[in-house]
């Protein structure tokens, strides 16, 4: 398992638009932190970041001890679980799995199943894999507010059983307090 640490962590856009303004975070070994903040203060900037998939423009990106700017998105260590991870070949592809007798489906095709058990193939698929961190950009938001009650209530005792340092970003209130360990706000 691993820590995260960003220090004085950046992202200028050409345009000038800055989403990142030195950014200092501490996450602690298997903590589950909750960013929130409203709409474009740079959740998904950052979460692309620390992943690898975005370039920062200044600052450091820790995790486990050890600097990790210089390192690809696979050389980190993290998972998101986006839906589209879900959807691709490691659950089976598009078309989902099939019988080899039969050669009918011996499970749903991925783009039968509804927005919540995507929601949760994704978020498991991230988990099978026992990696260092998971980054997860709003995976509620898509869901109906009953739903979103019901995988939340999943989620914990999910990242409990896989103690992973876990950095969760929403613009939900109620969920950033119910789910983490320590919420940070971002704003301005």
């Amino acid at each position: 398992m691993a820590d995260l640490r960003l220090i004085d962590l950046s992202k200028r856009f050409e345009d000038g638009t800055c989403t990142l303004d030195r950014v200092s975070l501490d996450v602690a070994d298997r903590e589950f932190v909750v960013i929130v903040g409203p709409s474009g203060f740079g959740n998904s900037t950052g979460l692309r970041v620390i992943a690898g998939s975005g370039e920062e423009t200044s600052g450091e990106i820790w995790i486990g001890g050890q600097p990790v700017n210089h390192l690809s998105p696979g050389g980190r260590d993290a998972a998101s679980g986006v839906l589209r991870e879900a959807v691709g070949g490691r659950t089976g592809g598009a078309r989902g799995r099939r019988d080899a007798g039969t050669g009918r489906p011996s499970e749903p095709a991925p783009a039968t199943l509804s927005g919540g058990q995507r929601q949760r193939v994704a978020m498991g698929s991230a988990m099978v894999r026992r990696p260092k961190l998971f980054l997860f950009d709003e995976p509620l938001s898509n869901l109906d507010a009953r739903l979103r009650v019901s995988v939340r209530a999943e989620i914990l005792p999910l990242q409990a059983h896989v103690p992973t340092t876990t950095v969760h970003v929403t613009h939900d209130q109620t969920e950033a307090m119910t789910m983490a360990d320590r919420v940070v706000v971002m704003n301005g």
